[in-house]
């Protein structure tokens, strides 16, 4: 069995431990975790090289790992867990300003916010992040309607009643005084204090004249860059008189003395100049009376210096336009933006509900990370790549539960590239043809693992099922479908990344390698004889033993051997483990003959694990793997994927090892031809079925069968429930005249009952699913307004498809757990209890009054009845008006948004016409 092992250094107190894993590992030495292990001291610590030295040994298997960049980040996060663990009173979220403007508010943790943005005295501030011992403000007094989902959606109104945040209009102060008779010399300069800062490409026209009353506008904190045109709209009023003995030498006339109180916030820059052919004439007249409200600042005086030239081009026009540098509005604290590393995935935006905690799966990923996430729901699924991204409210953004995505990231599932994390996380398509660039033949694959893109050309590494005519190691481009082509092996294995624009280049790189079935010809030589004989070496000398395979079941294409001859220099006997030809055994006794084998390749080694870890995949052992459901309550056949797969293992018996549990992705196909895939949870079932699909797997899976574990993701498996009433409108054409399909999550104690009261759901059971098809997600794609409003389908009930590749739906994606609230089983699809229903409670947790509309039973084409639910109470329908299209009454609680507001109840409803 592989064994790797670490030497751990605490960070604080520089304790050490030897860290043992019995399987491979993400750590690697150099990096810095945060660890959590029985008999250490939890906390951060460097990851080391193994050395001789004596410690205590840990088994890291048992250990929970959290990646930091440094020590020192590593210890502030837990500091921060950790106040926020002890003393949330003291524990705040920061809300910043959307405009990006100074100011925040606090807000205590414990004080749950309505929603992750506030329209605050005029002014829109959303949460950004957490701290502590911050004294919070009190919100207590803002409506729920001034709540927003982000930052986009709040419009700032600026109140006038609250100066703080309203624009100032400067004014002018009186302490400018002119004297009569004061003669500027050339070349004189202004020097002004910076606040307002303008280009040196700000021109006057050489005969301005003040215009009485005028007045500086100016919006406070803007900075202007080198490139902003500013026109000047500053006039003087007459009040002070400049008398006819004012000389205008070429330059400009100046005042001394004179002084002009500002607040600080605009600069200007001293580079303004004039040249000399202005001519002041004895008309114009400024007054000692400007004013400047308390924000903006100059320097108390104004200095000629001889520097200043004035030229006739100089233009001034009667107004400042100052344009302000934007600052990109910064990311809402629960939005998370990413870039899928498989084809067409593209870049997205998932936001976490309005919860700013993340289940305590800590770190987030920063900006370049990649990482698999450990629980996801599509377009994030988790046995995909993603790369994470600077946030862009151009992205498609995805809320596909209530409570958001509440525990996305891994906490030892990141890597160095995509390519890098496709090697165990592949991109997997379907129904793709590739075209031999050896041989010219082409075939179809099923499934088709990392491939390369239309037109590109790539090595393929493995191939399986099927017919395999592919050519291991040998170059093929991947050419447009075409479902005519004969069909070659099941699934087709490529390397991430190692792609060729054409076969050329391809070739170059891997050379083309004949079919091993096809016999060499060996030409017959005559031999020539010399009189000198040159000696030899003297042959190798072997030993014929019996053999006994490692694996129980080996890859349907390998040759394996019951007897061979075994090089004597490898010094083996009886019980000891080789690799001969890359096939792992057990030598038995010597065999009583000269075996006819001598495999090419031999190697010994200490045990079949270690042998099969050192051999490529296909080498590996074919073990059997039942899906949770089936294993747990013998009710696989539920599910839309199948019951069992096959998988190659690098383990004589996964029991108790990282493989013991595995998951599976499956793929099914909706009546556009989208491919929708998700992943269920498998166990090791030592009953081999040969006839099992052989399948890699997508990821590992701990505490996979166990529902019973918090955040196992195997709490349950997808299922698709197809509805017991046929669709006969003619909106969606695509649909019509067909039974409806939604691909669910069935979680565990739905299927074993619990949920239910009764047994475990059977495949012949009818289930009731009042929340199915009108409720939040992708059920229908976006055709629920259609089907459900336009031709008022009305039917809840479903019976269960089973193993399938296909629906019949628009649904494009997986969805949550919501429609479970009120479903049940029911006694047959004809029941009074699958379509309308009368004597529905709806009730309103809201502080404020919420509506649903709906249709009444057997009404179509939008003709809604309104029901008023008061805020915090609730409303009991019945009688004629009560007879309502449930379908249509929980689509508009999706529609508007108030899946954690308004709730329905069932359990006295009864059906009605």
């Amino acid at each position: 069995m592989t064994s790797v092992n670490y030497i751990i250094q605490n960070c604080n107190d520089q304790s050490e431990y030897r860290l043992t894993f019995n399987n491979t590992t993400h750590l690697n030495s150099g990096e810095i975790w945060d660890i959590e292990c029985n008999n250490i001291n939890n906390g951060c610590y460097y990851i080391n090289e193994d050395t001789n030295k004596v410690l205590d040994e840990i088994n890291g298997d048992d250990c929970t790992f959290i990646e930091y960049v440094d020590c020192e980040t590593c210890e502030e996060a837990n500091l921060l867990i950790s106040s926020l663990m002890s003393d949330p009173a003291q524990s705040c979220y920061r809300w910043d300003r959307c405009d990006a403007g100074s100011g925040h508010l606090y807000t205590l943790i414990t004080d749950t916010p309505i929603d992750d943005s506030i329209l605050y005295y005029g002014v829109c501030y959303e949460i950004t992040s957490l701290v502590v011992n911050t004294d919070p403000t009190d919100l207590s007094g803002i409506p729920n309607n001034l709540y927003y989902g982000k930052c986009s959606s709040c419009i700032p109104t600026f109140l006038d009643c609250d100066l703080e945040f309203g624009p100032p209009t400067p004014t002018t102060t009186p302490s400018i005084t002119a004297t009569p008779s004061v003669t500027a010399t050339p070349g004189a300069s202004i020097s002004v204090t910076p606040s307002i800062t303008t280009t040196p490409s700000i021109t006057a026209t050489p005969s301005v004249t003040a215009t009485p009353g005028a007045s500086i506008s100016v919006t406070p904190s803007i900075t202007t860059t080198p490139s902003i045109t500013v026109t000047p709209s500053v006039t003087t009023t007459p009040s002070i008189t400049a008398t006819p003995s004012i000389t205008a030498t070429p330059s400009i006339t100046a005042t001394p003395g004179a002084s002009n109180s500002v607040t600080p916030s605009l600069t200007q820059t001293p580079t303004i100049t004039a040249t000399p052919t202005i001519t002041a004439t004895p008309t114009i007249t400024a007054t000692p009376s400007i004013t400047v409200t308390p924000s903006i600042t100059s320097t108390p005086s104004i200095t000629a210096t001889p520097t200043i030239t004035a030229t006739p081009s100089i233009t001034a026009t009667p107004s400042i336009t100052v344009t302000p540098s934007g600052t990109p509005p910064a990311a809402p604290i629960n939005a998370f933006s990413f870039s899928g590393c498989c084809p067409d995935v593209g870049e997205f935006t998932i936001f976490t509900g309005t919860s700013t905690t993340f289940s305590g799966v800590f770190p987030i990923p920063e900006i370049g990370d990649i990482i698999t996430p450990i629980t996801g729901e599509s377009p994030l699924e988790t046995n995909q790549c993603f790369e994470r991204i600077e946030y862009n409210p151009s992205y498609t953004e995805y809320y596909n539960t209530t409570a958001g995505y509440p525990s996305l990231f891994g906490t030892n599932n990141s890597y160095t590239d995509c390519n890098t994390c496709q090697a165990s996380n592949a991109c997997v398509e379907n129904n793709v043809s590739l075209s031999g660039c050896c041989d010219g033949l082409v075939y179809n694959v099923t499934n088709m693992s990392n491939g390369p893109a239309l037109g590109e050309t790539g090595a393929i590494t493995l191939q399986f099922g099927g017919n395999q005519d592919f050519i291991i190691n040998n170059c093929y481009k991947r050419v447009t479908y075409d479902e005519s082509y004969p069909a070659g092996a099941t699934s087709a294995v490529f390397t991430a990344g190692e792609y060729y624009d054409n076969c050329d280049d391809c070739i170059a790189e891997n050379e083309c390698i004949a079919p091993s079935n096809t016999p060499s010809v060996t030409p017959t030589i005559t031999p020539t004889v010399t009189p000198t004989i040159t000696p030899t070496s003297s042959p190798p000398s072997y030993t014929s033993f019996l053999l006994t395979p490692c694996c129980e079941n080996n890859f349907s294409g390998l040759t394996v051997l019951n007897h061979a001859q075994v090089l004597d220099s490898l010094s083996v006997t009886t019980g000891d483990i080789v690799s001969l030809d890359s096939i792992c055994y057990t030598l038995g006794n010597v065999a009583p003959f000269t075996s006819s084998n001598t495999p090419s390749t031999q190697n010994t080694y200490l045990d079949c694990d270690t042998c099969l870890s050192s051999q490529s995949q296909t080498y590996w052992c074919v073990h059997t793997y039942a899906a949770c459901f089936e294993e747990n309550y013998g009710a696989g056949d539920l599910m839309a994927a199948p019951t069992r797969y096959n998988d190659l293992i690098a383990q004589v018996d996964p029991t108790g090892t990282g493989d013991e549990y595995l998951q599976f992705t499956h793929t099914v196909t909706n009546t556009a031809s989208q491919n929708v895939s998700f992943e269920d949870c498998y166990v090791y079932d030592p009953t081999y079925d040969e006839t099992a699909l052989l399948k890699f797997h997508s990821s590992d899976g701990t505490s996979c069968c166990q529902p019973d574990t918090p955040g196992a993701k195997c709490s349950g498996a997808y299922v698709v429930l197809r509805s017991c009433d046929t669709y006969t409108g003619t909106t969606v054409g695509g649909l019509t005249n067909s039974k409806l399909d939604a691909l669910v999550y069935m979680t565990c104690d739905f299927v074993s009952g619990s949920s239910l009261g009764g047994g475990v759901v059977q495949l012949s059971d009818i289930i009731q699913a009042p929340e199915l098809l009108g409720g939040a997600g992708g059920y229908l794609g976006g055709a629920q307004t259609a089907i459900i409003i336009n031709d008022g389908f009305d039917g809840i009930c479903f019976t269960i498809v089973g193993n399938t590749s296909s629906m019949k739906t628009y649904q494009n994606t997986t969805v949550g757990t919501s429609w479970l609230e009120s479903a049940d089983s029911t006694t047959a699809c004809a029941g009074t209890d699958c379509n309308c229903l009368n004597d529905v409670t709806i009730t309103n947790t809201s502080l404020s009054a919420q509506s649903i509309t709906y249709l009444r039973c057997g009404l179509s084409g939008g003709s809604l009845t309104t029901e008023n639910i008061p805020a915090g109470g609730s409303s009991f329908l019945s009688g004629t008006n009560g007879c309502a299209n449930i379908n249509s009454m929980v689509f508009s609680r999706t529609d508007q948004n108030l899946l954690t507001t308004i709730s329905f109840d069932f359990s006295s409803s009864s059906g009605c016409s």
